[in-house]
């Protein structure tokens, strides 16, 4: 039974935001939705950005996601200690999606294992609006630690347009989303940059 209780959900239910907050309070729990720079409403998270989430994670004791699927939940809750719930407010279900973090978080230590033997590896990178972050010192980086690379830009990256350059694995700078909820995509290991840049080779 969690008395503090932190508020979130995608943009399409932010009006539900108040009423599900006055509905807790009655029950005795306390709530906390954030305001913060970058989205325009209280409690809002999208995909990357999170920190309506993050700034209120030290007060509270679990998280309730208002949205329609998963997808903003996990998000959060892949970068958090603390439990989730989400709400989807059309099916009027509640569920706990903390076994997808254990799912996830397997594949990601699996990866990370994978990446040690790894010897050619693509680098993801994306043409759109804030997603090109310095490929080339990461190509650098990889290269320092033997492993030969190749950088990979476009719009969309599937497996279906690199599979002819066999590679061991993928590095992904693109938003981190893609390094968690799509390696399934691909039938070659992934981890995002910050992932890998703290793996040690010996």
């Amino acid at each position: 039974d969690y008395g503090k209780i932190g508020l979130v959900g995608s943009l399409q239910y932010m009006d539900k935001i108040p009423e599900i907050k006055k509905y807790l309070e009655k029950r005795g729990k306390k709530v906390f939705v954030a305001e913060v720079e970058g989205v325009k409403y209280p409690g809002q998270i999208l995909g990357c950005r999170l920190k309506s989430g993050k700034v209120i994670e030290d007060k509270v004791d679990m998280f309730l996601c208002v949205s329609a699927a998963k997808f903003y939940g996990l998000g959060l809750i892949l970068n958090t200690d603390k439990p989730m719930l989400t709400l989807d407010v059309e099916r009027k279900e509640i569920t706990n999606i903390d076994h997808e973090k254990k799912r996830i978080q397997k594949i990601i230590a699996w990866n990370k294992s994978a990446f040690k033997d790894a010897k050619k590896v693509g680098i993801l990178v994306s043409f759109k609006k804030g997603q090109l972050i310095l490929p080339y010192q990461i190509k650098n980086f990889l290269e320092k630690q033997g492993k030969e690379t190749y950088i990979l830009a476009g719009d969309e990256i599937t497996q279906e347009k690199i599979m002819g350059l066999k590679l061991d694995f993928l590095v992904n700078t693109m938003c981190p989303r893609v390094g968690t909820d799509d390696t399934e995509r691909f039938e070659i290991p992934m981890l995002n940059f910050d992932q890998v840049a703290k793996v040690k080779i010996e």
